[in-house]
């Protein structure tokens, strides 16, 4: 089968010729073809041709169109600090909301022009034009309070989000329009995959009850837009006791990229068996702990995993977040090849 028949099977919640698999990787794209990560991150078309090297020479199911969480905030006016071989930051010294008032008083702006939504929309063009007959692109926009958090910093935007939920709720409005129209680019460009990141819906960063109070409205319309072009949607949410049961009620999607687990569930099986006839789940190798294990070590517990989310179909091997970029290359490899040895559907 191919990458494609391969991922659309899971999502459908059938069993492929095996489980697919997902390296995950941005950070270690420059690693693995010699570019300094800081330059990549700044060049759409040198990142499509590193993306598409690292997919040919560890031959995982996915292409993944992303930079970075700044992309968004960028276009708004954010200044983005680039470094040479770390990943960006929005500038600390300079955040353009600087009271709860500078939230309405965003600006939406062309993604056709803005630098860095270009630069990833020629990144999800060129992936697409060279390989997505046999591999699937995938492409992530931001939800919109982590956007908000680069223009506000992420203490002062919890601290708004308890005394002036109002406030930012007219911020999340104003980013759920440009990530509508990121998403319309993106799709437009044959991404067939969207994914949306949930790093504030988990109980680290919100309340359940505060978390649907301030997005709920916006990722509902979000979702809605997506759907119905077609595109299928996975959630990410890379955070401790992620909130599965409420993006249900949010709107409707194909697949949850995880770490950890949910209220409800004690383990991977039970998260299966309560989940698995209803959506494709992705996950759950934890990034940090992965990159940290031996090769050997780490197909091991991508077996466990297998064992534990594989069984009937509809699931993906992969990190519930990026790999990071400072990990063995080898460890890239061992992902991939616990999918050929363990993965395989009699």
């Amino acid at each position: 089968m191919t990458s494609v028949e391969r991922v659309e099977a899971a999502m459908q919640l059938q069993k492929a010729d095996r489980v697919p698999v997902w390296i995950r990787i941005i950070g270690g794209l420059g690693r693995v073809t010699g570019v300094k990560y800081g330059e990549l991150l700044q060049n759409g078309e040198l990142a499509a041709k590193c993306a598409l090297e690292t997919q040919e020479l560890f031959g995982d199911d996915f292409l993944y169109a992303f930079l970075d969480t700044l992309v968004e905030s960028d276009g708004f006016g954010q200044r983005t600090i680039f470094l040479e071989n770390e990943a960006g930051y929005a500038d600390k010294e300079n955040f353009m909301i600087q009271s709860p008032d500078d939230y309405s008083r965003l600006q939406l702006f062309d993604v056709a022009t803005a630098k860095r939504c270009k630069d990833l929309i020629k990144m999800a063009e060129i992936m697409v034009s060279e390989r997505s007959k046999d591999v699937p692109v995938i492409a992530i926009v931001q939800e919109p309070l982590v956007t908000l958090g680069n223009m506000r910093g992420i203490e002062k935007l919890l601290v708004d989000c308890l005394r002036y939920p109002e406030a930012v709720r007219q911020g999340v409005d104003i980013v759920t329009d440009l990530i509508i129209d990121l998403s319309h680019a993106l799709i437009g460009a044959g991404v067939k995959y969207m994914l949306l990141c949930h790093d504030y819906g988990n109980r680290r960063m919100l309340s359940e009850e505060l978390f649907l109070k301030i997005e709920k409205d916006g990722l509902a319309r979000w979702h809605k837009a997506v759907k119905a072009t077609g595109t299928r949607i996975v959630i990410h949410s890379c955070g401790p006791t992620p909130y599965v049961d409420a993006t249900f009620t949010i709107g409707e999607f194909d697949c949850f990229q995880l770490c950890y687990l949910p209220t409800g569930c004690t383990n991977w099986s039970e998260f299966k068996n309560k989940y698995g006839n209803r959506i494709c789940i992705m996950g759950h190798l934890v990034p940090s702990e992965a990159a940290r294990m031996t090769p050997k070590e780490l197909k091991r517990e991508c077996k466990n995993n297998i064992e534990e989310l594989g069984p009937g179909g509809g699931y993906i091997l992969a990190p519930g977040c990026e790999f990071p970029g400072n990990a063995s290359m080898l460890n890239y490899k061992a992902l991939v090849d616990s999918a050929e040895e363990y993965g395989r559907y009699r």
